[in-house]
Order: structure tokens, then C-alpha cells, then sequence
């Protein structure tokens, strides 16, 4: 932004005025003569426009140089702003600019993200601002104890430092040794994520009974989580921990979080069994995730009143015994991941109860039993996967869901033809079938599958010709379909790629739900064409 504001700034059309934007790189023009556009803006305001912005609330002056702003000398008419905005300022004396926002008495939200403040001056300059409830300083670089000294800015309710810590910059807060436990005040929300924060976590100087969101994950802390955080944290609905180092149990004090809605703990070292206090206590929690730890035991015990749960991710850990019936009160579950676990017995039928699910991800465990038949009842499952398990029988003849957008089976014992009914799947985007023992032939109206991209039904026993139908989807781009007792000529429209090409190429797919891929490969080797 650049210039100064326009000299004719008239009273009359402004004096009524919320909202003032001169973030960089935008154009504006109060009077309709005097375009800004990306450069530097120039202070102070004539006393006649001060006046014609007395009833501003927000100032946005992002993204500008504000080397030789004095703001007190040029605002000080603006005693009605609640909100400013100096994001990536690069102010050259930021204590200045810190005690210029002195003069707006009213200011409650403080936007300073991408920029850099020593934490002392930062904490002594916001003192002044005793109305200030947000403050934001995502991306931007503090030092010394500023954590510690929070609680010095006694009005602050939410406080965001999220980083963006990477290898090539340095972390946004130094300073925070295992030895300095936080100071929140009065906070209701801390955001301190990627932030490259280490050793170990400490609690609240005394408890707090306002907090309410807390989100500690992408650092590396390490250690244990602190045993008494439920005690001392007793308010939190959302705890998001993950992408840490921690080890240990779950607390059991989590338990005393009575109003928890959101459980994050995924991607650390933890141990143990989910306790006992967290499925019994935590009743009004939607979101559970835990993945990719090394949790063990039963998912949960029969003491469980996670009615309210939406989300539930426990893959990647080491948990045994068979899928709880305890998930069927679970009325409003959307999504549930239990991969890579060591879960047996059969799939249960009482998931066709379970009206909003979505996302049923089982694979990479010890299940057996038929699929079952209750799965043709459910109403908008988008995936459904049951690799890499022991799962028999036979593909039930209703099986085709309108809205489904993976079907991934691979690695189980299924057997017999591919019904038909799987043609009217024509949302369906990925399928993976291999690795069983199914038989008969490539279904002719899988050419009406429009949506597919991948499809993969290598390592059976299918025989008979490639249907010419497959030539109509127009987003097939990986068929594999080797080791089958497949006859007759490759369809002329499909894309080949030599065999002398792809002699070295392993027929293992790791599909991801939310990547694609463009692998455009067709793979025949070893059926008889």
C-alpha cells in the first residue's frame, strides 16, 4: 500500500465508516480519485480525515513497510478500533509500533502474525492494550520467556503462536525450557502448534477452569503426558497432541474432562490400554483419534458412553479381541479406522445401524467370516476397506452401493464370481480385488463405472476375454489384471506398456484416499492373452 491517504477524505460518505483496508498489494479509494496500489503508506492522517474515520472499528494495513510509522501521532482519533491487522509489517522499531496501538483503548483482537518481536518488549508494550482478547503471532519470531509472561495480559482469552517451523528456519518461540511451565492467565484458547517445541510439557501454573482448546502438536516434546492434566485442565474441549515424541500411558485423568469434544494423541509412542476414565467419562466426545501408536488390549471396555462419537481412528497400534459391540450406540459415526491392528473375529452385522457411515477402514487384520450381507443396507459409504485380512465366502450378490468411492479387498479368501450388482457402484473411483480366489468373468458393465481410475483384480482365478466396454472409461489410468486365466486379444484402445517395460514391476498398491496418482500402467504378465 502505498502513497498517503487521499487528501480529500470527505466526512460525509465516510463518517459512518467500519472498515478500512489498506493491506498491501490492494487498491482502494475512498473519493474515487485517488487509487493506491503497493507502496508505502504515509502517516499521519490530516485531523479532518482522522474525524471522517472516528467510528472505525477495523484497520487492515497487512503486508506493508512501516518503518517510520508513529501510529499515536496520526490516531489518535480513532478510539472506536476493536481490530488491527499489521500482519508481515517488518516494522524496523517494533517496540514503537507495539506502544503506538496504546492509544486504541477498545482493541480486542490483534492480528502480528509474520513478524518478529523480542517476547519481553512484546508482553510490556500489550500491557497497555486492557481490552485485548486475541492475539495472534502465527509465523512470527519470539524470544526469551514470553510463554511465561502470558499471563501478564490479563484480559487475553485467545493467544495463536502456530509456526511453520521447517529445517531451513528457525522455531517461532525460544526460550521454553523443560523447566518453565506456562503462565495462560485467563486463556480460553492456546494454539502453539509446529512449533518445534522440546522436553518436556508442563502444566499451568495453577489450574485453569477457562481454558477450553489447547493444540500442542507438530513439536517434539518428549517424556510423559503429564498425569494430572485432566486435574488442571478440567475445561478443555478440543486437545490436539499429536506429531510429538511422548511415551507413556494415557492419562486417566483425561477422564476428568468432562466436556471434551475433540481427542487427538495420534503419531506419538504411547503404551498401554485406552483407560477405563475416557470411554466412561469423556460422553460428549466426536472426535477420537489415536493411530499410530502402540496402544494394546481391548478398544474399549464394556463400561462406554462415547454415544456422541463421529470419528474414531485407532489403526496402526497393537490392539487385539474383536470389534467392540459397544460401536452400535454409536448412531451419528462417520468414519471409523481400525487398520493395522490385530483385531479377529467376524465383521458385525449391526453396522447396517449405523445410518452416517461413511469410512469403514479395517484392513490389516485378522478378521474372518463372510462379508456381511447387513453391508447392502448401509446408506452412503464412501470407503470400504477390508484388505488384508481372512475374509471368506463370497461377494454378496446385492453388493453395490450407489455412493461408494473405494472398494478396496484385497489379500482375503473370497471366492466365487463378481456380481453385477457391483456395476451400479457409479461413484466408484478405485477397486481392488486381488490377491483371492474369485472366478467367472470380468463383468461387461463395468464399462458404466465412469468414475474409475484404478482397477485391480490381479492374483485370481478370472478367465475369459478383457471387456471391450472397458474402453469407455475415459479415467482408468492403472489396470492390473495379472495372474489370471485370462483369453483373447487386449482391447486395441487400451493404453499398453510393453511387457519388456515393466518385467521389474511389483504388483503392490498402496492406495491413499486423498492422492492421486497418474501411474498409467497396464499390467498382464501372466495370463494367458
Amino acid at each position: 500500500m502505498a502513497g498517503s491517504v487521499s487528501p480529500s477524505l470527505s466526512p460525509t460518505p465516510t463518517d459512518s465508516l467500519l472498515a478500512f483496508l489498506l493491506d498491501g498489494r490492494r487498491r482502494c479509494s475512498l473519493t474515487g480519485d485517488s487509487p493506491f496500489f503497493d507502496a508505502f503508506l504515509s502517516w499521519p492522517f490530516r485531523r479532518s480525515e482522522r474525524d471522517a474515520l472516528s467510528k472505525l472499528e477495523e484497520l487492515h494495513m497487512g503486508e506493508n513497510e512501516l518503518n517510520a510509522v508513529v501510529i499515536s501521532q496520526g490516531a489518535r482519533g480513532l478510539k472506536n478500533l476493536k481490530l488491527v491487522y499489521l500482519s508481515g509489517v517488518n516494522a524496523t522499531n517494533s517496540s514503537v509500533l507495539l506502544r503506538s496501538l496504546g492509544c486504541f483503548p477498545l482493541l480486542k483482537t490483534l492480528h502480528l502474525e509474520f513478524n518478529k518481536f523480542n517476547g519481553t518488549e512484546t508482553i510490556q508494550e500489550l500491557r497497555n492494550l486492557t481490552n485485548l482478547e486475541e492475539l495472534f503471532l502465527d509465523y512470527s519470531v519470539l524470544q526469551n520467556n514470553f510463554l511465561q509472561r502470558v499471563g501478564e495480559l490479563t484480559s487475553l482469552k485467545l493467544l495463536s503462536l502456530a509456526g511453520g517451523w521447517t529445517s531451513d528456519s528457525p522455531p517461532n518461540i525460544r526460550g521454553w525450557t523443560t523447566d518453565s511451565p506456562l503462565n495462560i492467565g485467563e486463556l480460553r484458547r492456546l494454539e502453539l502448534s509446529n512449533n518445534s517445541l522440546s522436553g518436556h510439557f508442563r502444566l499451568p501454573f495453577h489450574a485453569s477452569m477457562k481454558l477450553n482448546y489447547l493444540d500442542i502438536s507438530k513439536n517434539i516434546f518428549e517424556g510423559h503426558i503429564p498425569v494430572e492434566i485432566g486435574a488442571y485442565l478440567p475445561q478443555l474441549q478440543f486437545l490436539y497432541v499429536s506429531r510429538n515424541s511422548f511415551n507413556g500411558s494415557i492419562p486417566s485423568s483425561i477422564g476428568d474432562m468432562k466436556f471434551l469434544e475433540e481427542l487427538d494423541l495420534s503419531n506419538n509412542s504411547l503404551t498401554g490400554v485406552i483407560p477405563e476414565s475416557l470411554s466412561l467419562s469423556c460422553s460428549f466426545l466426536k472426535v477420537l483419534n489415536l493411530s499410530n501408536n502402540s496402544l494394546e488390549g481391548q478398544i474399549f471396555s464394556a463400561n462406554f458412553k462415547l454415544t456422541k462419537l463421529r470419528y474414531l481412528r485407532l489403526d496402526g497400534n497393537h490392539f487385539t479381541g474383536m470389534i467392540p459391540n459397544s460401536l452400535s450406540n454409536c448412531s451419528t459415526l462417520s468414519t471409523i479406522d481400525v487398520s493395522h491392528n490385530y483385531l479377529s473375529g467376524e465383521i458385525p452385522g449391526w453396522m447396517r445401524n449405523l445410518s452416517n457411515l461413511k469410512e469403514i477402514i479395517m484392513a490389516n487384520n485378522h478378521l474372518d467370516g463372510p462379508m456381511p450381507v447387513e453391508f447392502c443396507q448401509l446408506n452412503m459409504p464412501g470407503v470400504l476397506d477390508l484388505s488384508m485380512n481372512s475374509i471368506s465366502g463370497t461377494l454378496p450378490s446385492c453388493f453395490g452401493l450407489p455412493w461408494i468411492n473405494h472398494v478396496h479387498l484385497s489379500k482375503n479368501r473370497l471366492r466365487g464370481p463378481i456380481p453385477d450388482k457391483l456395476c451400479k457402484s457409479s461413484n466408484l473411483e478405485t477397486m481392488d480385488l486381488s490377491n483371492n480366489h474369485l472366478t467367472g468373468n470380468i463383468p461387461n458393465c463395468f464399462g458404466k463405472l465412469s468414475s474409475l481410475s484404478y482397477l485391480v483384480l490381479s492374483y485370481n482365478n478370472l478367465e475369459g476375454e478383457i471387456p471391450i466396454q472397458l474402453c469407455q472409461l475415459d479415467k482408468l489410468s492403472v489396470i492390473a489384471l495379472s495372474h489370471n486365466n485370462l483369453s483373447g486379444r487386449i482391447p486395441h484402445c487400451l493404453n499398453v506398456t510393453p511387457h519388456e517395460e515393466i518385467k521389474g514391476y511389483v504388483h503392490e498398491y498402496d492406495f491413499r484416499y486423498d492422492e492421486g496418482k497418474n501411474l498409467n500402467i497396464l499390467v498382464w504378465n501372466r495370463s494367458f492373452l
